[in-house]
């Protein structure tokens, strides 16, 4: 790979493959808040997944400090681009701790720090846990730009998460009815008619689905627009950006 080359696909890097980078420095403070900015991020999805598996609070628990512990003290240091993406090799390793649980039900109790800790295998065939996972990760994603949008509606005070909001949680509701949720929530100076309401309501579609796609693209990684393409369909989210050139953004 020569130095144009090289320039390239590090400009590919996301942001959080950044974050990735410094969580797993020898030393330092900045590795060390990387790692729990890592744990905050993802800790969601995590928890979900394991208690989505063993259906015990108490052990999901259990499992999420071990799996906290170790992305906390560094045990992630070998993921990177070149060996896929970040939610794969955070499947691996919640799918390796899960099965190691199961293995010591059988044998008797034993404490998680005397289980030796292995991704598991890149080629792990499909199952039931594996789709459990991808629906944590959706989940995950979805709750993210459920977030930015948020945020992005206090700064800019264009109430795209407000009107979507009310049309995710109420999705028989007429566009009368969305009328009145607005000026009865945001109190304007003019009242929303019904073609504002749904104008308004287009433009927040759009919006989230610009965030989401910009989710996915930071946990991935490097990407083509093809593979940016195959991951919203994997996992179930291209119906939020149909009307969105998903190629073009990428």
């Amino acid at each position: 790979m020569d130095e144009r080359d090289k320039k390239s696909h590090l400009s590919l890097i996301s942001t959080m493959w950044n974050l990735v980078a410094r969580a797993h420095q020898d030393s330092g403070e900045e590795a060390v808040l990387a790692r729990w900015q890592l744990l905050e991020r993802y800790q969601g999805a995590a928890h979900r997944y394991l208690l989505a598996v063993v259906r015990d609070p108490d052990v999901a628990s259990e499992l999420f400090q071990e799996f906290a512990l170790r992305m906390a003290r560094g045990d992630f240091r070998r993921a990177c681009p070149e060996r896929g993406r970040f939610r794969q090799f955070l499947k691996t390793s919640l799918i390796n701790l899960v099965r190691d649980y199961r293995r010591r039900a059988h044998r008797g109790n034993v404490s998680l720090e005397d289980v030796k800790w292995q991704p598991a295998d890149s080629a792990v065939a499909e199952s039931e846990d594996d789709q459990r996972w991808l629906a944590s990760w959706r989940e995950h994603l979805l709750e993210r730009t459920w977030q930015a949008l948020h945020e992005a509606e206090s700064k800019t005070g264009r109430p795209h998460f407000t009107v979507l909001r009310f049309r995710t949680d109420h999705a028989e509701a007429s566009s009368a009815e969305l009328a009145v949720h607005l000026n009865g929530t945001l109190r304007p100076h003019q009242p929303w008619t019904e073609v504002a309401a749904r104008k308004l309501l287009q433009r927040a579609r759009a919006e989230f689905a610009d965030l989401l796609v910009r989710e996915v693209k930071d946990s991935m990684g490097c990407h083509t627009p093809e593979e940016l393409e195959a991951e919203l369909i994997e996992l179930e989210l291209h119906v939020y950006c149909r009307a969105r050139d998903i190629r073009k953004r990428s």
